[in-house]
Order: C-alpha cells, then structure tokens, then sequence
C-alpha cells in the first residue's frame, strides 16, 4: 500500500462532489466494498452533465482497480484536472486579446458581469409581489387607492435607480464594493467554466412559477370575499322595543342602501323595493339571495338607547348562509348620517373592495343633523311607494324635517325630487340648487334636477346631464336609471332606453313599476307582441292599473280589440290616482270609434265629463 490509496480515496470524494453520490452504494459497509472491488464505477457524465471529460477522466483514473493505473502522485492528478480549464481558458483569453470577442463584451457581458440581469429580475418579481400584497391587504387597513398607486409609481421610478447600482456596485462577502475594470483573464476562465445556460433558465422560471403559485393560493384565500360584490340589505329589525318606530329600520334600511350604491367597486346594490319584499318572510338566506341574484345578504337589527343609536350588521354569503362577517355601530342620534357611512365602509372592506378617492370623501365627511329632522325624514321614505306617486303623504313630512333642520341636504333633495313629480318644477329647482349647495356630491338632488327639466322645461338635453351626473355619484340608484330610460324612450332612442331600464331591473328586479316601463318601452317601440309578453309577467306576479293599462294598448296596437278593452277594464278596477283615471272609458270610447259607433263615442265622452274626468280628457 502506498500513495496511489490515498488518490483512489480523493477520486471517490471528488466523484461524490460532481455527481451528488458515492461512486459504489449497497445496502450495507460490506455490500459497498465488494461492489468496489467488482464494479467499475459508473461514468460521471450519467451522473452530472456538463463535466469536462478531461476532469471525467482524471476521476476515473484516480478510480482505477489496479495501482498501477492510478496518478503516480496528487500533483500529477491535480494537472489532468486543470489541463483542460486551462486550456479552455487559455483559448478564450487569446480570442479576448485578439479582440474576436470585443463587440459582444463590451455591453451586453458586461451587464452579465455586473449581476444588472439578475438585478432586474429579482426587482421585477420583488416589486410584483409588493403590488399584489398592497392590493390585497390595503383595503382592510383603510388605505384608499391613491396609497396603492403610490406604491405602484415608486416601483417604477425606482427600477432605473436599481439596474443604476448594480452597475456601479457589487455585493460580496466583505460587503458592498464598487465594481472594478473588465479581468481579462477572469473573464475567460469564467466563459471556460460557465454552467449551462438552461440551468439558469430553468431556476429563474421556477422561482415565477413558485410566485406564480403563491399568488394563485392567496387568491383562493381571498376569492370568497372578492366575489362578494352583489349585495342585498335586507330589513333591518326593529328592536327599538316600540312598534311604532318601525318606520326607523325601514328608513335606515334605505338610507344604508343609498351608501352602499355610491360605491363602484360594489357590481350590484339592489334598491328599496326589492328587498322589502322579504320584510316578513319564512323564505331562507339562500332563497333570497337567487330570488335577488345576489352574492351576499347584509341583514342586522337597530336599537335605541336614550340618545345613542345602535346598528347590529352581519354579512352573510347567500350561497352557503355562512356568516362572514359581524359588528355593532353606535353612534349618537345626531351622527346617524356617519354612522349609515361607517357601516357601507365596513362592509366595503370587507368584501375586498377599493375605494375611490371621492367615494372615501363622501363616505367619511358627513354632518350632524337634528334627530327630529332625521326622524321626520324617515318617516317620509317609509311613505313612498316604488319611490314615487305618493307625494300627498310624503311632502308634508319632508317639508317639516327641512323646516327642523334646514342644513339637511337628504331632505331637501328628497322634497325637490316630489314637488318635481308633483308639478312644482320652481320649488324643485330651487330646493335641488339648495340641497347641492350644502352638498354637492348628492346624486339626488341630480335625479330632482333632472325631473324638473324633462317634465316642466322640456329640456331633454339638460336632464339627461343631469340624469348621467346621478348616476355616476350613485351607480345603484335604479330610479335614476329608470328615469333616464323613460327619457331616452321619449326621445325615441329605444335600445338606449331599454338598457337603461334593464340596469334599473338589475339593481331593483322586484319593482313592478320599472317591470311596466320595460313592457312599455317595448310597446313604442313597435314591438307588441315582446310588451305583452312582459306586461303580462308583471301582472301575474305584482297586478296593477300600470301594468293591465299598457297590456290594453298593446293588445289594441296588434289588433285584439277584444282583448284590449277587457285589459282597459281591468285597468280601470286597479285605478292609481296619477295613472289609470278614465281607462274603462277612454278603452269604451276607442273600441266603439273602431267599429265605427260615433254616438256611442260621443254618449261614452259626455258621461265620462259629467262624472269629472274631462280635466284628464
């Protein structure tokens, strides 16, 4: 035995190093060494690619069985391991010198050799995984979108600054240095010995897709509030302890729906009239949310506490009935307004949606109001019927709030949306101005301006701007939507019209009034057969004197007179003050002038104004 052992015993830890295993395994010290006197060890290049087969067979010489075989001594050895770098390198530093190379290194291997590559990715993906986390936990935290886009905007403008330092510095062991000139030599052995450019490729592709997956799991994590953005505010329960201040859940119902709809992120808010449907219903949570075709139920109950206002809100997913979220808001009376804001907030946040910068505004400046004034208020929604037609009632409650409080912006866009309805275009207008005055962000004060013009200005032009303006502080206002559709009907813009109205259906799917206007749009439109169709939907489900009065002239337009009267009756029977009066008669009179019965016409008319329906003539 001599020194020939001790390089086998180096060529076995120099073959483990570069194939990642002991050139003879067994299952046991005895298995291994009978191996190594049998075997030949496998060739290193099926171990490890990429090895140089002068370093391949330096190893296997060292590994030889016989002694006679192996390198005479280490320096030997040492040599046929570096013959061949150092050739390599001695070739690649005679094509540097001889400037064969010069073109290619002079910027792009330069940037190589500086790390300003590996700079970039590393940079891109650190500043993709900032933005993802901002966006995601950003919304909890109460930050608004410009905090985002500020992160944004700094990891773009920074990136420059980035590949600028890589550049000029580099970092080592010994800490941060500036980077030195171009080492020739340095640069050939590291060409000579440079690993494979796949395995670089393959690295920096499993880092994007480990990233990748990251991603992909904190959007399931998130996903199930994300894709909360339907909601639906069911009533609120009166838990005051007296019945009579139920018109106080109803109206903060209403008044959180109204916060809810200013918000974009949110796809749906559905309105008022749907969702009191199921004021007093054995329906489930699931039921509701597909009768709605909404994501998430908000359901909850208001107390009272001498002076203090309690609101108990849960969200509740629609499809599984489980609660995602709950919290209790008390606010004094006087802060009801902020209050109503903080939930929407609350339930925005939620749900994972971002708010604009305006929204936010709108949503945290809020002022106090007198609590009468703000009961007077609320009695006066309760009153309202499908948000309209019920202005005797609903007037004289508006009109005491604003006199209470006069600083109550709701209230007076409330009252100027009635006395619009009601024929008062110049109490509308100047209660609208007013209300915009305290302020400006109030979508329905827009909806009351728009009103005004388009019935007693007849200025199409300036209601449907007033009309869009409404619409875009508060994208769930179904009534802005309908009446903007009811204008471009008039207007004759029908396909315009009826996406309107389908908008306000979508955020009111249960209001019979806006289920007419979409028969009804049909109807002017030439398309009869369409509006009876509709029309005769909507009175299945929810009769009335609208509804049965538009079912007559659609049935007369395609020439079922029979049909037609018998609707006109119907009509007649389901009278509401403002829609139907005279429809018996107005149907007798057209169906006897059809088949050419001028007395009968003539008798029809004169009853009819003896009774005192020839003001509506």
């Amino acid at each position: 035995m001599d020194g020939r052992s001790d390089i086998y015993s180096l060529g076995c830890v120099l073959y483990e190093m570069l194939a990642g295993e002991p050139p003879f395994t067994g299952g046991s010290p005895l298995a291994v060494i009978a191996r190594s006197i049998r075997e030949v060890a496998p060739p290193l290049r099926s171990k490890a690619e990429g090895v140089p087969p002068e370093v391949e067979g330096a190893v296997h010489k060292a590994l030889a069985k016989a002694p006679e075989d192996r390198f005479e001594i280490a320096e030997a050895f040492a040599q046929a391991l570096t013959g061949g770098r150092e050739a390599a390198a001695a070739q690649a530093l005679t094509a540097v010198l001889s400037g064969q190379q010069a073109g290619a290194h002079s910027f792009w291997s330069e940037l190589r050799r500086r790390k300003v590559y590996n700079t970039a990715v590393l940079y891109a993906l650190g500043a993709w995984i900032l933005v993802q986390v901002a966006e995601t936990t950003f919304p909890y935290l109460g930050l608004s979108d410009w905090a985002i886009t500020i992160v944004i905007v700094s990891a773009i403008v920074g990136f420059p600054g980035a590949l600028a330092l890589a550049w000029a510095f580099d970092l080592t062991r010994k800490g941060i240095r500036r980077t030195g000139p171009v080492d020739v030599r340095a640069v050939a052995v590291a060409k000579a010995s440079r690993r494979p450019w796949w395995r670089t490729g393959a690295a920096v592709a499993g880092a994007a897709l480990l990233f990748w997956g990251a991603w992909l799991v904190a959007g399931r994590v998130t996903g199930s509030e994300s894709r909360l953005d339907s909601i639906a505010v069911l009533p609120l329960k009166n838990l005051t302890g007296n019945p009579e201040q139920e018109y106080v859940a109803d109206g903060l119902t209403e008044a959180l729906i109204g916060s809810l709809g200013q918000i974009s992120g949110l796809a749906r808010v559905i309105s008022r009239t749907s969702v009191m449907r199921f004021k007093e219903t054995d329906q489930s949570l699931a039921e509701i949310g597909r009768a709605l075709d909404v994501a998430a139920l908000v359901e909850g109950s208001v107390r009272a506490y001498g002076e203090q206002l309690q609101i108990d809100v849960r969200l509740i997913e629609a499809a599984t009935e489980e609660r995602v979220w709950e919290q209790s808001f008390t606010r004094a009376a006087g802060d009801v307004l902020a209050l109503q804001n903080e939930v929407a907030m609350a339930i925005a946040r939620t749900v994972a949606v971002r708010l604009t910068a305006m929204e936010e505004a709108r949503l945290t400046e809020s002022s106090e109001v007198s609590p009468e004034g703000f009961d007077l208020y609320l009695r006066g929604l309760q009153t309202r019927i499908d948000g309209v037609w019920a202005q005797p009632r609903t007037i004289p409650f508006f009109e005491q709030a604003i006199t209470i409080d006069s600083s109550f912006a709701p209230a007076q866009a409330a009252l100027a949306i009635e006395y619009a309805i009601a024929g008062r275009a110049v109490e509308s207008e100047r209660l609208a101005e007013k209300a915009l005055g305290l302020n400006p962000s109030l979508s329905e004060a827009y909806v009351a301006l728009g009103l005004m013009r388009e019935w007693a200005e007849w200025d199409w032009v300036g209601a449907e701007a007033a009309f869009r303006r409404a619409i875009e502080l508060n994208p769930g206002d179904a009534f802005a939507h309908h009446e903007l559709g009811q204008l471009r009907m008039r207007q004759g813009r029908f396909e315009e019209a009826l996406a309107s109205e389908r908008q306000a259906l979508l955020l009111d799917p249960l209001n019979s009034r806006y289920q007419s206007g979409l028969g009804e749009m049909y109807f002017h439109s030439g398309r009869y057969d369409e509006a009876v169709e509709e029309l005769e939907r909507v009175h299945a489900s929810h009769p009335s004197g609208g509804a049965t009065w538009w079912l007559g002239n659609a049935n007369w337009a395609r020439g079922s007179y029979e049909e037609a009267l018998s609707w006109w009756d119907q009509a007649e029977e389901l009278r509401i003050e403002a829609y139907t009066i005279g429809d018996r008669e107005i149907g007798r009179a057209r169906y006897s002038a059809v088949r050419g019965e001028r007395d009968r016409v003539l008798a029809v008319i004169d009853d009819w104004i003896d009774r005192g329906g020839g003001r509506s003539l």
